[in-house]
């Protein structure tokens, strides 16, 4: 059985005209119908589900969740059944949109096990850089339910659901019913885009790029280049230092450890040799210390290649 004859037919009939890259345009192909690129609000709204009028106010003296009683809803969502499902939920978004059809394409009639597995690998960053493009049109009135479900659940393609997982899905609750402060990832992006919401201390907000172009760039990034350079010369020199220290006290405990085996035989014992002398006995404390000194010299050199490596 081929890998298209394992999934459903319009998943199929979407992936059949995929293109391997994506050239500068105002529109893109998803399987035979062309979608716009740039984007776009004023989508028709899907049923089912209900834009808060307000942000949920936080009772700090509340102190614990109110019990749930019903833990899915008898009415279920048909949004996961429409068939434009995946083709809306792309819809309107940047060239990462197209990426991430791209790369579901390849992954899904790709036959190789190996293959399989880079592009899956591929997907993760493609499938964050499409979120990126979608989170600020979280606040916008009249978006597409498909896209809050993509957003919310990371379906992509309802397609590819078990009967069991989309009757799941299907019956979890839209809304907030209980009006904790808990929310799904489109909620919490609409909050913080209608500015009902202020970014939290714990949050990571992305840190603004200088915008520098031509010369001034290329300034810039001399600049860089000089101020490493001078570390890496820096760091090179301190390395040699000890290179060089390390090879003096290597040569001091090659000759003493030859004049320690140097052992003189013993006049009517031969070939007997005489026992250490006083002098030998005083270089074996010298190799002692020489060996302490290596090993100093040994921790700082390891320490000036770790900085030698990172400059270089």
């Amino acid at each position: 059985m081929s890998m298209n004859d394992e999934i459903a037919p319009e998943i199929a009939a979407l992936l059949a005209a995929t293109e391997d890259s994506l050239p500068e345009q105002k529109s893109v192909s998803l399987g035979s119908e062309e979608v716009e690129v740039a984007p776009s609000f004023n989508l028709p709204k899907n049923d089912g589900y209900k834009e808060a009028e307000t942000a949920v106010p936080v009772d700090l003296s509340v102190k614990n969740f109110q019990p749930i009683t019903q833990f899915f809803s008898d009415k279920k969502n048909s949004v996961f059944s429409d068939p434009s499902y995946y083709k809306t939920a792309l819809s309107g978004e940047n060239e990462s949109a197209q990426k991430l059809h791209n790369l579901l394409s390849r992954y899904l009639t790709c036959t190789d096990q190996k293959d399989r597995t880079v592009y899956r690998q591929q997907m993760v960053p493609v499938y964050w850089e499409f979120i990126r493009s979608l989170a600020p049109k979280m606040a916008a009135s009249g978006l597409p339910l498909s896209k809050r479900m993509l957003m919310r659940y990371a379906v992509v393609l309802p397609s590819l659901f078990s009967p069991e997982q989309k009757d799941t899905f299907s019956s979890a609750f839209i809304d907030n019913t209980y009006n904790e402060p808990v929310f799904y990832l489109d909620e919490w992006f609409e909050l913080l885009g209608s500015g009902k919401l202020t970014l939290s201390a714990t949050d990571e907000a992305r840190p603004q790029k200088k915008n520098l172009t031509g010369a001034a760039e290329t300034q810039h990034l001399m600049q860089l280049k000089n101020k490493n350079q001078g570390k890496l010369q820096t760091a090179e020199n301190l390395l040699m230092s000890k290179e060089t220290e390390r090879a003096m006290i290597e040569a001091e405990l090659k000759s003493r450890i030859d004049i320690l085996c140097d052992h003189q035989p013993i006049p009517g014992l031969e070939p007997h040799t005489a026992c250490y002398s006083d002098a030998q006995k005083k270089i074996l404390n010298e190799i002692t210390d020489r060996l302490r000194q290596l090993l100093k010299v040994d921790r700082d050199l390891n320490s000036n290649l770790a900085e030698y490596k990172e400059a270089k």
